[in-house]
């Protein structure tokens, strides 16, 4: 089974926000996709998930979520069956996923060690709808 965390930086955490604020609706397809990531049974492959392959972003995946004509992506880092969430966003344009995979690997290159392990003080366990 995967652990799944969410970056933290000075006690917040950027995707517990946008989470929260979210609708039910995509609250309740985003837990589904939760427990997709978390079984380790099964691979990281549309339409649930994405590998961004090639290039400067190959380390970097996106979870997939659409609901009431909107789109969620939740840009995510794996290294030893430990998933983080690293940034969340609406994707309205294509601007905006090339955006996104930026801010995530800016993120990624400050919170991991030389071996790509994000370090403790990064992250959090994910609590979603407790």
């Amino acid at each position: 089974m995967r652990k799944i965390f969410v970056y933290k930086k000075d006690s917040k955490c950027p995707v517990n926000d946008f989470l929260e604020k979210a609708e039910d609706k995509i609250k309740n397809k985003f837990e589904f996709c939760l427990e997709y990531l978390k079984d380790d049974k099964h691979c990281f492959c549309e339409p649930y998930v994405r590998h961004f392959s090639g290039g400067r972003f190959s380390r970097l995946y996106e979870v997939r979520v659409m609901v009431l004509s909107k789109m969620v992506r939740v840009i995510f880092y794996e290294h030893d069956e430990e998933i983080v969430f690293l940034h969340a966003f609406y994707k309205k344009t294509l601007k905006d996923t090339r955006n996104a995979l930026e801010v995530s690997l800016k993120i990624l290159d400050s919170i991991t060690d030389k071996d790509g392990a994000v370090l403790e003080e990064y992250r959090e366990e994910l609590k979603f709808n407790d």
